[in-house]
């Protein structure tokens, strides 16, 4: 029984993948792009852009499908529990490893044609890419070591925790990843300077408005960064990060040669308004709690390893436990608890829009919204039911408007 709702849940995954991607082609043909946004694409680029997403949208599904054709056809033939019996090494704490490691390096393996033809063809076709293929490859080795070490160290975690805690474990673990998740939010620049350059930036007016903008707000900036990203894109983007009042601000190379300092100065308004709410620390906060379900499925896996027989296991094994929470289990439940997290995200970004325009920014940031969402491809009229399941921000159109009211508002007064 569980081995056949493991593979009903990886059918039912692709067919959710299926499902979710026809809703925006189907909304665009009875919803026409509501007007505050018509200026972003002239009708050229918007029916470049809906070439450009319907290939990236086939792709997606295309590796979505050999993914989930694996996943099924690994646990359909007990492979698993084969290659775990008769390849990897013996020992608790080795087979579950090496089972990872060998499910992490084979899903990335199969991922990279997939992730080579995205951002080497597709990407590179419309005019968006800019990494060389000695980029691409250092990009995937760096992220393929980092996120097998990542799933070693939690499987290694599990084991010992198992031993020390006993059916307690599930608490520590817990706590590790509440751990690393806050310090990977907190220093997530810092992991960023393993992939990018990052130069200060120099002396000059946008530097001091920046300085002056987070002062007044009580924050220090302890440095501005432009970030080398035309190397591998040429979108923009920009982000904030830092610990208590000492924050640090990157800035891609492309937003600075492309942005005026106005539009950038609304953006970080936008931005200190998360701080002074402390947005982020309540989303960390949240997100930990979205985990609960996945700690709750860790655990009755754990102490049920007749679950585990029917996957071909003899006894408790942790590594088979990780592969399947995350390739059949958790999907289906985190995108329920995706639903109410995403919700508050977005009222927490219409909070931050419309205190930007009440410092009189606001077209500045209409205009620096509309920039990035012509320069990132972004989809201008969104099926309400996409937003609701993935979008952490509102629809551009819904940003618009509001921050125009705002704005009217602050000019009035």
């Amino acid at each position: 029984m569980f081995k056949a709702l493991i593979l009903i849940l990886i059918a039912f995954g692709f067919l959710f993948d299926l499902i979710t991607s026809c809703l925006d082609s189907s909304w665009r043909k009875t919803h026409p792009l509501p007007r505050n946004v018509t200026d972003v694409y002239d009708p050229a680029q918007y029916d470049t852009w809906q070439r450009y997403s319907a290939e990236k949208k086939r792709l997606s599904l295309m590796g979505s499908f050999v993914s989930a054709a694996l996943a099924f056809v690994f646990y359909a033939l007990d492979l698993f529990a084969h290659i775990s019996k008769s390849i990897l090494p013996a020992g608790e704490y080795a087979s579950s490893i090496m089972l990872v490691l060998f499910w992490t390096l084979l899903t990335s393996l199969v991922g990279l044609p997939f992730s080579y033809v995205s951002q080497m063809k597709i990407e590179e076709k419309y005019g968006f890419n800019r990494s060389t293929h000695a980029t691409f490859l250092v990009d995937f080795v760096k992220e393929t070591v980092i996120g097998a070490g990542l799933m070693c160290g939690l499987t290694a975690a599990c084991v010992a925790f198992y031993h020390a805690f006993g059916p307690w474990f599930i608490l520590a673990v817990y706590l590790l990843i509440a751990a690393f998740s806050i310090v990977v939010s907190t220093f997530s620049l810092t992991f960023m300077k393993l992939f990018n350059k990052f130069e200060p930036r120099q002396e000059g007016s946008l530097r001091s408005r920046l300085t002056a903008m987070f002062e007044k707000s009580g924050y220090r900036l302890k440095n501005i960064y432009v970030m080398n990203a035309s190397k591998r894109t040429t979108k923009a983007n920009a982000f904030c990060a830092g610990l208590g009042r000492y924050k640090e601000i990157a800035l891609y190379d492309n937003l600075v040669n492309h942005f005026t300092d106005d539009e950038i100065l609304a953006v970080f308004a936008h931005e200190l308004t998360h701080f002074r709410h402390s947005d982020t620390r309540h989303m960390t906060v949240l997100n930990l709690i979205r985990f609960l379900p996945a700690a709750v499925l860790f655990f009755l896996m754990a102490e049920n390893p007749a679950l585990l027989h029917q996957l071909g296991f003899d006894a408790l094994h942790f590594g088979i436990i990780l592969i399947t929470l995350a390739e059949a289990l958790l999907g289906p439940v985190m995108t329920l608890a995706d639903i109410p997290v995403h919700a508050v995200s977005r009222a927490h970004e219409r909070r931050a829009d419309t205190w930007a325009a009440g410092e009189g920014l606001g077209q500045a940031l209409v205009s620096a919204l509309k920039k990035l969402a012509r320069g990132n491809f972004a989809n201008l009229n969104p099926h309400p039911v996409n937003v609701a399941l993935s979008y952490t921000h509102p629809p551009i159109s819904e940003r618009v408007a509001y921050i125009l009211e705002a704005d009217k508002q602050f000019r009035h007064n």
